[in-house]
């Protein structure tokens, strides 16, 4: 690595009349911690600048362009040429300038063109040698020559990327996907990726429900991960068809008692004489979402008289489908309610008057602007009346809605 204050590297950038040139530092990290540790590296003298020497949007310098087509007459032509050497000379004074911190680099990096790069080598008195051994390019892509861009250069250089490469990598937990995107109301339209999913669990009970052991083993090898893994938990929607096939087409008994576990003691030890005191708790008690809940709720409404329901079963109400028709339009009157609050605020915020601000009245002294003034009365001017009312209250309705999201907090 050099000496011990560490090498030294001259980096040369130019492309369509940008500059930049750096002198860096780079040194080994320090193996002792020290109470100002050195940065490994630093920029010791830097310097940019830019001259008029491309034709916006066309690319090639004017001298390329010359030598192509001839040399061109126009205004823009001879201040390209003029950006152009005084390109060149400013480069060879900052070169004489860093002689001597030149001499010292151990690597010379140069981005240029064929033809740029005779303005670093190719001249009287040149700082660079033509065939000097330091001389080196950038072995990848860069940008436009900015101070920004040696410095990522600087890094890209620095780095080792087979090191870098080498690191083990961190592992990614696989996803496992909440619960809650199982649960969705009546009527709530599902989003394709809950659609694809609700059908690759569809098909995969159903061929455990036949008992296609093969099919089971091929789907969840190709399937499995994307479900959730083994520890998955099947989603709750699918229980709500078969608590729906037991209670309305089996008639499952639903005031059977579930005798609750008691944590901690082996239920063989517990004799008939036990004095533990277990919750009477029935399947209704038990469900661990509303939809499930709704089941027995519907499943009481259409079979009252199966069962003791609401004493037993323990379920609290039955739910028919006029109550659910009555409760969708609940909802909707709700929603259209709150609709009509929102438009009579915006109503109330638009009638609030707005503070104009004084026109002034210019003069025809002086000069103007190419294009004329731009304001809320030019804006306007040529419309006819209704057009610049409808224009006025489009304005209005969203100062209007501005100052409604401001009161609101948003």
């Amino acid at each position: 690595w050099g000496a011990p204050e560490g090498r030294k590297w001259a980096m040369f950038m130019t492309a369509g009349g940008h500059f930049a040139a750096a002198i860096v530092r780079v040194s080994k990290p320090e193996q002792k911690r020290l109470n100002r540790p050195r940065p490994d590296t630093e920029v010791l003298l830097h310097k940019t600048f830019h001259r008029y020497t491309t034709r916006r949007k066309q690319g090639g310098s004017q001298s390329v362009n010359d030598n192509a087509k001839g040399p061109a007459k126009s205004a823009g032509a001879q201040l390209r040429r003029y950006g152009e050497q005084a390109l060149r000379d400013d480069i060879r004074n900052l070169l004489s300038d860093w002689a001597d911190e030149i001499n010292q680099c151990e690597r010379i990096w140069i981005r240029a063109s064929t033809s740029n790069r005779r303005i670093f080598l190719d001249y009287d008195g040149a700082v660079i040698a033509k065939g000097d051994e330091r001389l080196r390019t950038f072995p990848f892509p860069t940008r436009r020559p900015t101070q920004s861009e040696l410095e990522r250069c600087l890094l890209e250089l620095t780095r080792d990327e087979a090191y870098l490469a080498s690191l083990p990598k961190p592992k990614v937990k696989p996803q496992v996907l909440p619960l809650c995107l199982w649960r969705r109301n009546k009527g709530t339209k599902t989003i394709k990726e809950e659609e694809l999913i609700r059908d690759k669990w569809t098909r995969l009970l159903d061929m455990v429900d036949h008992g296609r052991l093969d099919a089971v083993k091929d789907f969840w090898e190709r399937e499995g991960q994307g479900l959730g893994g083994v520890d998955t938990r099947i989603p709750p929607w699918t229980g709500e068809k078969v608590i729906w096939w037991l209670l309305n087409e089996a008639h499952a008994d639903p005031t059977i008692e579930v005798p609750a576990e008691v944590p901690g003691i082996e239920q063989d030890l517990l004799g008939d004489n036990s004095e533990i005191v277990r919750p009477h708790r029935t399947a209704y008690d038990l469900a661990s979402s509303r939809a499930v809940r709704d089941v027995f709720r519907r499943s009481a409404g259409a079979h009252p008289d199966l069962w003791d329901w609401l004493g037993a079963g323990r379920v609290p109400s039955v739910l028919s489908q006029e109550m659910e028709d009555e409760r969708l339009k609940d909802k909707i009157k709700e929603r259209e309610s709150k609709e009509k609050e929102r438009a009579s605020q915006l109503v109330e915020v638009a009638d609030i008057p707005i503070d104009e601000p004084p026109v002034r009245s210019e003069t025809n002294n002086g000069p103007r602007r190419l294009g004329g003034s731009a304001g809320s009365a030019d804006a306007v001017a040529g419309l006819t009346p209704e057009m610049i009312a409808k224009v006025e209250r489009e304005r209005r309705a969203r100062a209007a809605e501005a100052r409604l999201n401001m009161l609101s907090g948003r």
